[in-house]
């Protein structure tokens, strides 16, 4: 539960009842992303693309029939794309080491050399499993080059789970996922900083 930033209750009146809506949020309270290397290039990163029913503020599960179903005492504090996208640039910070890494294109003007596209297709818990489906590119403005990855994965749930299971869930999931991002930021440096030292390599050859 220690993932779980609960905000507190909000009243909502309605007529001569009152009902207790408990507001949650995606984040990794923990701070403590582990480093997986250190880049010097800028990134920047734009919103992540969320599902519909991902963009509402109720938070909602799957049930066996494959059906929607929103809780009504269980909604995110925050919208949920925009929380996701800053908590994602807040752990590629930390795990690659650098503050060069951006909202893009609203938090800078100067032209970066890699941007991260970040589309999560599935996030949603139901009977047994949480799943998460998630694709990203990385664009290399030097070279017009993309890269593309696939990620999925799927977490156990509780056999009756309850929102706050449904939230500390996901930031696992996503905290997976984070590291995957940085993980193929990384890769991806390392083999353009190869590639560039074998061309120069074989120019002075010529020489």
């Amino acid at each position: 539960m220690k993932y779980i930033l609960f905000i507190g209750m909000l009243l909502i009146l309605g007529g001569c009842s009152s009902h207790r809506v408990s507001g949650y949020l995606l984040w990794d309270t923990d701070g403590r992303t582990p480093s997986v290397g250190t880049i010097s290039e800028a990134l920047g990163v734009e919103k992540v693309q969320l599902p519909e029913y991902l963009k509402q503020n109720h938070i909602v599960y799957e049930n066996k029939n494959g059906q929607l179903i929103e809780y009504t005492d269980a909604k995110w504090a925050v919208h949920l794309p925009e929380s996701l996208t800053d908590r994602l640039i807040a752990s590629l910070q930390q795990a690659l080491r650098t503050p060069q890494i951006y909202l893009y294109p609203w938090q800078t003007h100067q032209k970066l050399p890699l941007l991260l596209k970040l589309t999560i297709s599935r996030f949603i818990a139901g009977p047994s499993y949480l799943v998460l489906h998630a694709h990203w590119q990385l664009y290399d403005t030097r070279t017009k080059e993309t890269k593309s990855f696939l990620y999925r994965t799927r977490l156990p749930m509780p056999e009756k789970f309850k929102a706050t299971d449904i939230v500390e869930t996901m930031n696992r999931a996503y905290r997976e996922l984070e590291k995957e991002i940085a993980l193929s930021i990384l890769s991806y440096i390392r083999e353009k900083k190869i590639e560039k030292s074998v061309i120069l390599k074989r120019k002075s050859n010529f020489k």
